[in-house]
């Protein structure tokens, strides 16, 4: 220890703790280099390799040079310039070999015993060429054990700092890779150091002294300090700018990922995310799985009538609503539009159950109360049991999800259904007649029936035509069991032009007082080319604008509510009639008896049949009767089957009535005969109006 001390009190103490700081602050800087040289692609570790290279000169000839300049044994020193520039040239050719080798094969088997055996040599090589550039005046030796433990010392602990980041290289093992190679570069440079002894004596300086300058200088310390520190910071630079370069592309990947799995309105997994899940739960051997695919009831009205902003709010609380009702293991996922999926594992032995569809309906059939008011909507819900078993793919029970789902809206919705092979043979028959549907005017299946408009006394007003469909194989098919498969396949656009020629063609045989009345549905009303048709058809037929009327839904008239809005007001410029059809079964907005030049209202049959045992009824009827007087339109109750009911709606002051009572849907070649007869005969109507 004495010696120890005795060796050390040779040395300047504020320049050896510079050389200490600049050799801690450059083993961490190389460190950060290797490591981040090993987080990238192989292709693309180059760069970094050129950053290591001087990186690691700098720091072990900074190291060992403030080192020697703060030494002062006695006799003054001097070193030689060149061999002095020349061995940070040495440490830096000598830790190229090793470097690559750590950063282009980090997993091979002896890559960090090899790489730490150049790295200590590269040192050594430096510190010996540094100190061939000593000169003063005196002798030298040197004691070879020191050598050769500092070099043993010096290579292990660089084989351990490039083990340390070979297999992973975190911020621990960067920061353990640091300590080790500040043990590699000052150890060897302590112990081969302290094995070396200088005397004065009579050896004399060469006489060409030029190439020489004196140790002992702060000044040049803290030059080389600044010198090795630009490098040292440059490298510094380039680790910060790639590190905060890699984080923005980890935080821009993870939020692509994010949103690559999940919706971004409410947050909730998306398709790929299910299926994916669907995929997982199926690749375990008897895992038992339930899927329950939703679907929001009336969203897309509602959505139309107050706004998308509204409607997302409204996607946004059914999610909430639907993930209060679920398990943190269950996969709650929006795949799209008012559509959701709930996957849920089930535990071994638990038997399938639907408790929880039925919970899922009741509790969305509570009112949701936003901003904008109280909306009322509901779910349909189809739901498919399944089991891993191989070979079953998540497409299948994805299908029967959705064919269960087909059938709980075909129930009027707020229903869940549970999957049963049966319902694939429903669903083929129904893509079958849809199939059918497509060829059914060209097979000249379809033809209309017309049903009388009277007025409420019973004298003719006019005839509503109704389509019907006579299928080759099922025979009669109800308009309620195709239209819908029409407006889905866009078939309704044909057979709704159809219907608006056969119409008027068929009226223009009748006295010109009496009109003829067509449905129009919401997608033909999405057809822009819809007035200029009617008009070429009113042109072709040569029926006046006036006989022929237009009933529209509500449902119709809120899908888009200005665009529509339009369309009927220069209809109604034309000339044509409109009305509006099941007038209170929709959402009875009063807005649509004032902004959509309406000429009439049709009480739905709903609420005549509930006349005799329902005093709501008989209000709500007198009071669309009351209104659409007060807005100077006429009202026609629709479904009038007894004459005790003809009686009711005569009273409430309906203008006009339709239904069995008065007459059926008749061919059109029962028309001319059915008017024939009214003029003839007493009509039942007026004999109870006597």
């Amino acid at each position: 220890m004495q010696a120890v001390a005795g060796w050390l009190s040779q040395f300047n103490m504020l320049l050896l703790c510079l050389s200490l700081l600049v050799c801690s602050a450059g083993s961490y800087i190389v460190a950060m280099l290797l490591a981040r040289g090993l987080a990238t692609p192989a292709p693309r570790r180059w760069p970094w390799l050129l950053l290591l290279v001087p990186s690691f000169g700098a720091d072990v000839w900074a190291t060992h040079f403030i080192a020697m300049l703060a030494f002062s044994p006695g006799p003054q020193l001097f070193y030689e310039l060149n061999r002095t520039v020349f061995s940070i040239l040495v440490a830096m050719a000598g830790a190229l070999p090793p470097l690559a080798l750590a950063l282009y094969r980090p997993r091979r088997r002896f890559t960090a015993l090899l790489s730490g055996t150049g790295l200590g040599l590269a040192i050594a090589a430096m510190h010996f060429t540094g100190m061939s550039a000593l000169r003063f005046c005196g002798t030298a030796g040197f004691d070879a054990r020191f050598g050769v433990a500092g070099f043993a010392l010096g290579a292990g602990l660089a084989a351990l700092a490039v083990r340390l980041l070979a297999h992973s290289p975190s911020r621990p093992r960067t920061a353990c890779a640091m300590l080790a190679l500040m043990g590699a570069i000052l150890g060897l440079h302590i112990v081969s150091f302290f094995g070396d002894a200088i005397r004065t004596g009579g050896v004399a300086l060469p006489a060409d002294q030029g190439s020489l300058f004196a140790g002992g200088s702060d000044w040049l310390a803290v030059l080389v300090a600044c010198v090795s520190g630009l490098i040292l910071l440059a490298a510094f630079i380039v680790v910060l700018a790639d590190s905060r370069i890699a984080l923005m592309s980890q935080e821009q990947a993870a939020a692509l990922n994010y949103y690559a799995n999940h919706d971004e309105l409410t947050r909730l997994a998306n398709r790929r995310q299910l299926r994916a899940r669907l995929t997982e739960l199926l690749a375990i051997p008897g895992q038992g799985m339930v899927l329950y695919y939703i679907d929001v009831d009336r969203f897309k009205p509602l959505n139309s009538l107050f706004g998308h902003a509204t409607g997302d709010r409204l996607l946004q609380h059914v999610a909430a609503r639907l993930r209060g009702q679920t398990g943190p293991q269950d996969m709650l996922a929006r795949i799209g539009g008012d559509q959701f999926m709930l996957l849920q594992a089930l535990p071994a032995g638990r038997p399938p159950d639907t408790s929880l569809a039925a919970q899922l309906a009741r509790r969305m059939a509570e009112p949701i109360r936003l901003e904008e008011g109280t909306l009322r909507t509901g779910i349909s819900i189809g739901l498919v049991f399944g089991a891993a078993t191989p070979g079953l793919e998540p497409e299948v029970l994805l299908s029967k999800a959705d064919v269960a789902l087909s059938a709980a809206k075909a129930l009027g919705g707020g229903r869940f259904c549970l999957y049963h092979p049966d319902m694939s043979l429903e669903l083929a028959a129904r893509r079958q007649l849809e199939g059918d549907l497509g060829e059914a005017l060209a097979r000249q299946e379809m033809f209309l029936h017309f049903q009388p408009l009277c007025a409420a006394n019973g004298s003719p007003r006019g005839f509503e035509a109704l389509l019907r469909w006579r299928h080759r194989e099922r025979g009669l098919i109800s308009p309620a069991e195709f239209i819908p498969f029409a407006e889905r396949s866009g078939h309704i656009r044909a057979i709704g032009l159809f219907v608006l020629e056969e119409a008027c063609r068929a009226a223009m045989g009748w006295p010109a007082h009496l009109r003829v009345a067509v449905n129009l549905s919401a997608v033909q009303l999405g057809d822009d080319t819809l007035f200029d048709t009617i008009k070429s058809i009113l042109a072709r037929t040569g029926l006046p604008p006036g006989r022929l009327e237009l009933e529209i839904t509500e449902s119709a008239l809120i899908e888009d509510a200005a665009r529509v809005g339009a369309l009927l007001q220069a209809m109604h410029e034309y000339g044509l009639a409109l009305a509006i059809d099941d007038f209170g079964t929709g959402y009875s907005n009063l807005s649509h008896l004032r902004d959509f030049c309406a000429g009439r209202i049709k009480i739905d049959r709903s609420f005549i049949s509930g006349l005799r045992g329902d005093c709501d009824a008989a209000s709500i009827v007198q009071a669309i009767a009351g209104l659409g007087h007060a807005l100077g339109m006429e009202v026609l109750a629709e479904g009038v089957e007894t004459a005790s009911e003809l009686r009711l709606v005569q009273a409430m002051g309906c203008d006009e009535v339709q239904g069995y009572y008065l007459a059926r849907p008749m061919p059109e070649a029962d028309v001319a005969a059915w008017l024939e007869s009214a003029r003839r005969r007493v009509c039942p109507v007026l004999a109870l109006m006597a």
